[in-house]
């Protein structure tokens, strides 16, 4: 047993206490994060009756019912907890100054409706009445008060928040204190959808940056239920109400999909890129399935195993059989086909978590040869793009006149006889395309508008781009004109990222970053992280003792890291440090400081992707890699002593051969 769970049999006041106390914890985990960004937390708890965390006598008084009263005791346990244990390894004095401000009887409140007697009661049958209707005016009033530091109500009792449309940008911890069983008109995803929103600031502003967004906006739901049970059934309840995602690789899956890809041909002596299609026949739908299974990417079910996902992050899939040698030009269509069959073992590595804990850096943080490659790497930047509208129009036209291909909408009818024994026999598939009679449904497309908004180009310059396109071209606007202007954006933008690589200049400021990007809001490790290390010991050369990483490949480049005689010092960069690009900011991987001697490029930046083949990144993606070459350039080129090699590298024996390489970036 850890701390937390419950052998035995459980009656139902101890494992609400058990929520409350989790609900906190978690609660007080994320102000950690979040309080010095200036994000307030809020907490949220569904209860089933009022009464529950407000009592009133025959003299209408008002006492604290058993829930508020369990809130109090494990709030100030786990206060006081929390101070003794940050004490040891530093907290932020307004953090503690915050914490101690706020007496537990004043930082929780209920949210309900009113009796004539202004008592707190249930909402009846889920019907809004006048006193309902009071009580969600005077929430959505002091929205702004609630969320602002001085307002000590961080947590928040309530039962008909849900049907009255209780709404809040900052609630990061749900904790439904009900049975199971109960509130079935109020369903998992509407509960969770309550806490699903882009948190803000003080200054209101939404904390949406690119590079930290998935790192905030988390939302902790302490269930009362078996976790599986509640995780399946939240899937279950979004599934039922978005499209239907494929659960298993078969062949039956696989059959009568279409594949597309662009192939290169020569046609009177010049290059020629078209658009091929091909239709999965019967055959090869089973061969893609039998290839699946030899290479254990899907078991005997035809469930697609975690073996496939390690071996897509790691770019090691190989290719299709000699069977399939037809298929080669739509090798990465096939793949993303199994990528889009729904892992039904996708929650398991969230069922033995662990509370997260503080992470502070060691003693490498120290080190004077990490110190001088963040202060070779720590500059701001600020960044000009010139170039004409001529030249946009020109190279969107040529794009879009050759890769455009939007085909009619398609449906297929599928016959088959039901017999005697009451199967249905096999019977016919036929195809038809759309006539253009039955697509037209009077709806009118402000396509300038919405290409101009999804490219923030002039509306002139889309006008010019759409006008120069081939009227066969243009003409299949009306085939699938969702499609047509999502194709348009996407083609537009790509020429509008390579061309900002062409022109972008960096200009380097005296401005810096302040190394607390590594101390503050580090705190977070995910209980569910495998360690790097064999042996499961603190990492030896990394500035904390443990390492987040997103996929299996950049775990294997940080144990090789980690084991280097060569490397003195390296360090997975933070969030918080992000070179600004026209498509975004960027935020590198890697940071590593070799020892001198050893190496070529002593101090190196790297990012590292699952393979080099930028068939593989998106062209956006590898825009902002090439602009993030181009800031470390200007870095050098500003003062030699800034001087960092940067590079995009698969495996650690990459990083070793581009580090002894005689030309740098």
């Amino acid at each position: 047993l850890v701390p937390g769970q419950v052998a035995g049999d459980v009656t139902e006041k101890e494992l609400r206490r058990i929520q409350i106390r989790e609900a906190v914890k978690a609660h007080l985990d994320k102000e950690v994060q979040l309080f010095t960004q200036g994000v307030k937390v809020l907490t949220l708890f569904f209860i089933d009756k009022v009464a529950n965390y407000r009592v009133y006598a025959d003299d209408n008084e008002g006492t604290s019912g058993e829930y508020a009263v369990m809130f109090e005791e494990e709030y100030r346990r786990a206060i006081n907890e929390r101070l003794s244990v940050l004490a040891g390894v530093g907290i932020d004095p307004a953090l503690k100054k915050y914490w101690e401000g706020i007496d537990a009887a004043k930082t929780h409140s209920g949210y309900f409706a009113e009796d004539k007697k202004h008592r707190l009661v249930d909402s009846k049958d889920g019907k809004e009445s006048e006193n309902d209707t009071s009580a969600y005016d005077l929430i959505l009033k002091n929205k702004e008060q609630l969320l602002s530091f001085s307002e000590p109500v961080r947590f928040i009792f309530s039962h008909s928040a849900l049907r009255e449309g209780w709404d809040n940008p900052n609630v990061f911890v749900m904790c439904p204190l009900k049975k199971p069983d109960t509130g079935n008109d109020v369903s998992r995803r509407q509960e969770v959808g309550r806490g699903l929103r882009l948190s803000v600031n003080q200054s209101g502003e939404r904390q949406d940056d690119p590079a930290t967004v998935h790192d905030v906006n988390i939302l902790t739901v302490v269930a009362n239920e078996e976790f599986s049970t509640y995780v399946n059934g939240l899937q279950t309840e979004i599934m039922e109400a978005c499209s239907r995602r494929p659960v298993l690789a078969d062949a039956d899956f696989f059959k009568g999909k279409v594949l597309k890809a662009e192939i290169t041909v020569i046609e009177n002596g010049k290059e020629v890129v078209r658009t091929e299609k091909h239709e999965i026949t019967e055959l090869e739908a089973k061969t893609i399935n039998f290839w699946l299974k030899m290479n254990s990417f899907v078991d005997m079910a035809d469930n697609v195993l975690p073996a496939w996902r390690e071996a897509r992050d790691a770019g090691t899939i190989p290719e299709l059989p000699p069977q399939l040698a037809n298929l080669t030009p739509f090798a990465e269509e096939v793949k993303k086909l199994v990528d889009s069959v729904r892992d039904p073992n996708a929650i398991k590595k969230f069922t033995e978590t662990k509370r997260p804990k503080p992470l502070t850096p060691n003693k490498n943080f120290a080190k004077d040869e990490f110190k001088e490659l963040w202060k070779r790497i720590n500059h701001k930047a600020a960044y000009t793009v010139d170039f004409s509208s001529d030249e946009l129009i020109k190279k969107a036209l040529d794009e879009l006149n050759h890769k455009i291909d939007i085909p009619k909408l398609t449906y297929t009818v599928k016959k088959a006889t039901q017999t005697g024994g009451g199967t249905f026999a096999a019977g016919v598939h036929e195809s038809h395309k759309v006539d253009e009679h039955y697509t037209d449904t009077g709806v009118k497309y402000d396509l300038i508008g919405k290409v101009a908004e999804g490219t923030v180009l002039t509306r002139k310059t889309v006008r010019d781009i759409l006008a120069g396109m081939q009227k066969f071209r243009f003409d299949q606007f009306k085939n699938n004109p969702e499609k047509f202007i999502a194709e348009v954006i996407r083609i537009i933008n790509e020429q509008k990222a390579t061309m900002i690589v062409e022109h972008i200049q960096y200009h380097i400021l005296e401005d810096t970053y302040s190394s607390d990007i590594f101390t503050k809001n580090q705190m977070i490790l995910p209980a569910h992280m495998a360690p790097i290390r064999d042996d499961g010991k603190p990492l030896q050369k990394h500035i904390y003792d443990f390492l987040t990483t997103d996929s299996s490949g950049e775990k294997c480049f940080a144990k090789e890291l980690d084991n280097s005689a060569e490397v003195v010092v390296y360090a997975k960069l933070p969030g918080g440090f992000a070179i600004p690009t026209p498509l975004g900011s960027y935020n590198p991987d890697w940071a590593i400081a070799f020892k001198e001697g050893s190496v070529k490029h002593l101090y190196f930046v790297a990012e590292t992707k699952g393979s080099l083949s930028e068939l593989q990144l998106r062209e956006i993606e590898k825009a902002k890699i090439a602009c993030a070459k181009k800031f470390f350039v200007s870095l050098g080129v500003k003062d030699t002593q800034y001087h960092v090699t940067y590079r995009q590298v698969a495996t650690y024996t990459d990083l070793m051969n581009m580090a002894n390489s005689d030309s740098g970036d």
